[in-house]
């Protein structure tokens, strides 16, 4: 077994990072048994929890610099982490949402009677469809590049300045009414918290922002905390746009696994949510708005259950 290998499994020292790391895993779990799919003339794409495995080992990394007192580049890394876990909300909501045959187009084509025949008519239709492009939006040819890992190409500048930046991203979620509630009302303000403090760290806006990698400078629990907050933020602000964009992402395992040990699934199994999950929501995000997580329950389409108090017999 390869040194790497053996480094990739081990687990955070910090046991607050420790438990964000987990989180992400169980979400690339899910996004590995559910995969979004891309479609085009390029081919076919699976696009599944490689990005958030990778934002787990930022975490990681984060987790190593802590432990040596280099807080610079913790925060930096922490920049690094909020940047891809939200372009990843950004880029999976695109390709589940790139258009396809609607409810009049497919009863046109097939009729009101749903048989096995003209499904599997219906999923090639739309595979052509997509292939062929001709009903994607700008933003959904954009990150089809990014999908096919070509938008570094120079010919693409146009289309990585006009949707490949965080802010970017905002700006497509709050497109969807219930995001920008929940950005408006309950985000905005550890939205700008946050972004502030890793735009510090990553510009060196001061002095003490550079010498914050120095171990000896400054009270090193202080400034673990900080990181630790920011982190829990960072997450929290994920969670809440994943909750609203694609709640499906963070359901529990138990349906699944019910349906694979062919045993009839358990009374609204579907509708639950990772208990780490749960419990990192019901920890943090009182804290960030009293009603935050009442407005995920009430307004993510698939009726996860979001409060402690679903779960208690």
């Amino acid at each position: 077994m390869s040194d790497i290998f053996v480094a990739n499994n081990e687990r955070c020292q910090i046991a607050e990072l420790d438990e964000i790391a987990m989180i992400l895993m169980g979400i690339s779990d899910n996004m590995f048994s559910g995969p979004s799919v891309s479609v085009s003339s390029r081919g076919t794409y699976f696009l599944q929890g490689e990005s958030i495995t990778a934002s787990e080992n930022t975490i990681k990394s984060i987790d190593f610099c802590c432990q040596r007192g280099y807080f610079a580049d913790a925060f930096t890394l922490a920049r690094k982490y909020r940047d891809d876990i939200i372009q990843y909300v950004f880029v999976a909501q695109i390709v589940e949402n790139m258009q396809r045959l609607d409810d009049e187009e497919f009863k046109k084509l097939y009729g009101s009677d749903l048989t096995v025949e003209n499904l599997v008519q219906a999923i090639e239709s739309e595979m052509k469809i997509l292939a062929a492009g001709t009903r994607k939006s700008a933003a959904d040819l954009a990150v089809e590049l990014w999908v096919y890992d070509v938008l570094e190409d120079e010919k693409y500048f146009k289309e990585r300045k006009q949707y490949f930046d965080t802010s970017k991203y905002v700006a497509q979620f709050v497109k969807d009414e219930d995001i920008k509630q929940l950005m408006e009302i309950y985000l905005k303000d550890i939205w700008k918290e946050t972004d502030r403090t890793l735009n510090n760290y990553v510009h060196g806006n001061g002095r003490k922002y550079i010498l914050d990698n120095y171990p000896s400078y400054g009270d090193y629990q202080k400034r673990k905390e900080k990181l630790i907050e920011t982190v829990h933020n960072i997450t929290s602000i994920f969670i809440s746009i994943l909750s609203i964009a694609l709640p499906n992402k963070i359901q529990s395992s138990d349906y699944r696994d019910d349906i694979e040990f062919d045993i009839t699934p358990r009374e609204g199994c579907q509708y639950w949510v990772m208990p780490m999950i749960v419990e990192f929501m019901d920890m943090h995000f009182p804290k960030i708005h009293p009603d935050l997580l009442q407005f995920l329950e009430d307004n993510n389409k698939y009726g996860m259950k979001m409060l402690m108090k679903d779960y208690e017999e």
